[in-house]
Parts: structure tokens; sequence; C-alpha cells
């Protein structure tokens, strides 16, 4: 059995850096035939930009997050995070209480926790990839 602690700082370090950096691609949604898809690909990352987080928010949106992930943990064996067009509880709460505005989340992202391992799908048509442990296959 890994450590649980670890678990929850590599799932909070993930949304953390998505949200702090994204890119256009961070609100692609998958469809890639249609051209109001595209324009929101581009108006999505022109809204995050305008609206970026500073070090300081990004730093207690870290820290709360993790710490929110570990009670969940206490709680049920498994924890989901996700984003489809805007985060889901979790997060946003995290980010509200911080200030993190919520243009900042990236679309169609998930994530499962348990208190072992951290599996991403990292967009609408991305496959399910094991962060954590990393080498986990």
């Amino acid at each position: 059995m890994t450590d649980v602690r670890q678990a929850t700082i590599v799932a909070a370090e993930w949304w953390t850096n998505a949200i702090a950096n994204p890119t256009p691609n961070s609100f692609c949604n998958g469809d890639r035939t249609s051209d109001s898809s595209f324009m929101m690909m581009v108006v999505g990352h022109m809204l995050a930009e305008q609206n970026a987080a500073s070090p300081e928010q990004i730093k207690a949106f870290r820290e709360l997050l993790t710490k929110r992930i570990e009670v969940e943990l206490e709680n049920r064996s498994r924890v989901e995070l996700d984003c489809d067009y805007g985060p889901c509880r979790l997060l946003g709460e995290a980010a509200e209480e911080v200030g993190i505005d919520m243009h900042l989340f990236p679309f169609k992202r998930r994530m499962h926790i348990t208190s072992d391992s951290v599996e991403v799908k990292d967009g609408y048509d991305a496959d399910w990839v094991t962060i954590y442990p990393e080498n986990a296959k």
C-alpha cells in the first residue's frame, strides 16, 4: 500500500497545474468538426489568460485541495473530480474559497483518486492514465 498523503498531493498538483497553465487545448470539447468548437477553444483560452490566478492563489488552492481530498478519502474509498464545462463541487468550492476564477478550469477532464492511485483522463478523447504511482501501467 502506498501513502494516502502522496496520492492527494499528486492529485491536487495536477489540478493546480491545469488551472495555472491553461492552453487552447485546455478548452477543447472533443468536437473537431465544428467551427464553434474551435471558437470555444480560443475564447476559453482568452478568458483564462485574462483571469489568471496569482501565485498566492495557486499555492492556497493546492494546499486547500490537498486537504479536501484527504477528508473525502477518510469517508470514501474513491474520490472523483471532474470538469465538464465547469468544475465539480469540490474543485469549484476550493477555487471560490481562494478567489480563483472558474474560467481557468479545463473542459472534459476527469480524475479518480484512491488511497494508493491517481488516474486522469486529460480531455474528451484521451485515454485514462495512471499518474500515481508513477511506475504503474
